[in-house]
């Protein structure tokens, strides 16, 4: 038997205009149905404040005369409430996020043609294989590096100024502010930077780092130097001996200033590239998206083949992270951890060589 409808209860029972949904309703003890109910109802002995999300409701509820049960409490004339997930939502809060701007972002902004599903997709790879033309295959380095009238490492630090500050952050935000015609605050909005927490910077972000290197754990003991080797054998993938990236002398051996802006643009500039923006425009891979977003990000780094690609595991918990707490300043600390200490940690404990 179906609930009566609820659009109209008394107006001592109704406040707002809100929106819930998915919650289940119980009629005389019997019958279960899940409804979507237009307005935010509230009885006389209880108080539900709504935090709306698409698809997810958090409901908390308080005042309640304990005394009574719940279908009590909601008597009739009015349909009794059952309100599930509650404790579900709770236990997962420190896990999981339900973020609603971050999911509007998402859904409304998505690429939605093939063609330009295909381009965002293909915007992962892009700058790697750009990054890769340059460095990598020696006369088109050697034609360009000669041509700008650079020496030695000179061009290679240059090129990836370029890279981390002008199309990993520049980029999103002119595209964000002249062809979406977002607002500044909106900009942030979408690029997850609006939610500034410490919580997420030294909490959440050395949690999801110590986790992703203890479930890499086994897959590094395992795999790691065998596949490193493999790709090493490879021709095309091997790094060559002229890159900034075959020793940490040729990288760190950049000028003061420059090395922090490569830094800063490595951990900051990719994280607003890849999560921030990318990640939304092709929220179209639904429930996948996360694990496409990890796998892209790791093939990306074409130019360091070897150091990168056999660390496939542990990247897949950049998309993950950013799926759960959907905040850009968690990714940053969890990127800039993973650079710091992620590979010296995995050297440490099981003995592993190669740079990153």
């Amino acid at each position: 038997m179906a609930p009566p409808a609820v659009s109209s209860p008394p107006s001592s029972g109704l406040i707002g205009n809100l929106r819930l949904r998915n919650l289940i309703l119980r009629q005389n003890h019997q019958s279960l149905t899940q409804v979507s109910i237009p307005q935010f109802v509230v009885f006389t002995n209880l108080n539900l404040n709504l935090s709306k999300s698409l698809g997810l409701d958090i409901i908390e509820i308080s005042n309640l005369n304990q005394s009574r049960p719940l279908y009590h409490i909601l008597e009739k004339p009015f349909i009794k409430l059952r309100v599930l997930k509650i404790m579900r939502q709770t236990k997962g809060k420190f896990i999981s996020v339900v973020n609603p701007i971050y999911e509007e972002y998402s859904l409304k902004y998505q690429a939605k043609t093939p063609l330009s599903k295909s381009l965002y997709i293909f915007a992962y790879l892009l700058p790697g294989i750009v990054a890769y033309l340059l460095v990598n295959v020696e006369p088109v380095h050697r034609f360009f590096s000669s041509s700008l009238g650079f020496k030695g490492y000179n061009f290679q630090y240059f090129m990836f100024v370029i890279f981390t500050l002008f199309w990993h952050m520049v980029f999103p935000i002119f595209m964000l502010r002249k062809y979406e015609k977002l607002e500044w605050k909106k900009v942030l909005e979408f690029l997850s930077l609006d939610h500034f927490s410490f919580k997420e910077i030294f909490l959440i972000a050395p949690i999801a780092f110590a986790m992703s290197v203890l479930f890499s754990l086994p897959y590094m003991m395992k795999l790691y130097e065998p596949f490193q080797s493999w790709l090493n054998s490879v021709p095309g993938f091997r790094i060559p001996a002229y890159s900034i990236f075959a020793s940490y002398e040729a990288f760190y051996g950049a000028p003061l200033l420059v090395m922090i802006i490569m830094l800063i643009g490595n951990f900051v500039g990719e994280e607003i590239y890849f999560r921030g923006y990318l990640m939304k425009k092709t929220a179209f891979l639904g429930r996948y998206n996360w694990f496409v977003n990890s796998i892209l990000f790791c093939l990306y780094h074409l130019w360091q083949i070897p150091q990168s690609w056999p660390l496939i595991v542990p990247f897949i918990f950049f998309g993950l992270t950013m799926q759960l707490r959907k905040n850009l300043y968690t990714m940053i600390a969890f990127h800039l951890l993973f650079n710091i200490a992620g590979v010296q940690i995995y050297h440490l404990l099981l003995g592993l060589g190669g740079t990153h």
